[in-house]
């Protein structure tokens, strides 16, 4: 997985997103486009309240989501983040673990499947 760069990082960290590594590259896509509405439309600011892990995929919470545009941005994200293994960035699928439901490539579900037998997740 390509590492973030800075302004990347910044820009995660300006937003207060809260997501695995994964999903990061593809919050970072959403949250530029809305910096480049914001730019160019600086009377109809869209702010992104918070990006976070729900049911297996990012969601995110959008103030003033007056454009279709922007909309059908986050929807779509979500959507692809179901098919996006949130802690690699490699192909996933959604998979129950534990009573949580994650999207998770084979190889990163089985370790996180380990990690539960072997009682060493959560702690």
């Amino acid at each position: 997985m390509k590492e973030l760069t800075e302004a990347e990082k910044i820009l995660i960290e300006k937003y207060k997103i809260h997501v695995s590594a994964g999903w990061k590259r593809l919050v970072v896509s959403v949250l530029k486009k809305i910096e480049k509405h914001n730019k160019k439309h600086p009377d109809k600011k869209i702010e992104c309240i918070y990006c976070k892990e729900k049911w297996g995929r990012c969601r995110f919470e959008i103030y003033d989501n007056s454009t279709r545009y922007i909309y059908k941005l986050t929807i779509k994200a979500e959507r692809k983040s179901g098919h996006i293994c949130e802690f690699c960035g490699s192909k996933g699928k959604e998979t129950e673990l534990d009573m949580w439901i994650k999207t998770l490539c084979a190889k990163c579900a089985e370790e996180r499947k380990r990690k539960i037998l072997d009682g060493t997740l959560y702690s």
